[in-house]
């Protein structure tokens, strides 16, 4: 069978099996910001849930595409995804690092920043701890 052919069987067979369909879920996050610097959480990409000021915490509820394959007897409350966090520093104006946290409906994501020593010797720490 020809490539092309093969690749076309291959894609309609995917289509006809099922695909995943995505839901967007309320998955709660608190970030606790260890450093004396105005921070902001990105989850995936977006900015969410505004400034947290030096030694501060925040919480706040994003919401999280969670992938459910058509046909599955799962509730998506029940799932879960891996989500990209980075925190973005306003002092520096510079991103950290991104950490992979799991995130889902029934889950609670605490994120942890803080920055110790002083300049040029700074180390970022970010951490994220996923809890049902």
């Amino acid at each position: 069978m020809h490539t092309w052919l093969k690749m076309m069987v291959f894609g309609l067979v995917f289509a006809l099996t099922g695909c995943d369909v995505f839901y967007e879920v309320d998955v709660r996050f608190s970030v606790t910001n260890k450093s004396h610097d105005e921070i902001g959480l990105k989850v995936n990409g977006t900015e969410v849930g505004g400034v947290i000021r030096p030694g501060g915490s925040n919480p706040t509820v994003v919401q999280v595409p969670i992938a459910l394959r058509r046909g599955s007897t799962t509730s998506v409350v029940d799932e879960d995804t891996r989500v990209e966090v980075v925190i973005y520093n306003f002092r520096t104006n510079q991103p950290s690092r991104p950490v992979y946290c799991r995130a889902g409906a029934k889950i609670v994501v605490s994120v942890f920043y803080e920055v110790t020593g002083s300049a040029p010797n700074q180390k970022e720490k970010l951490s994220c701890r996923s809890l049902y």
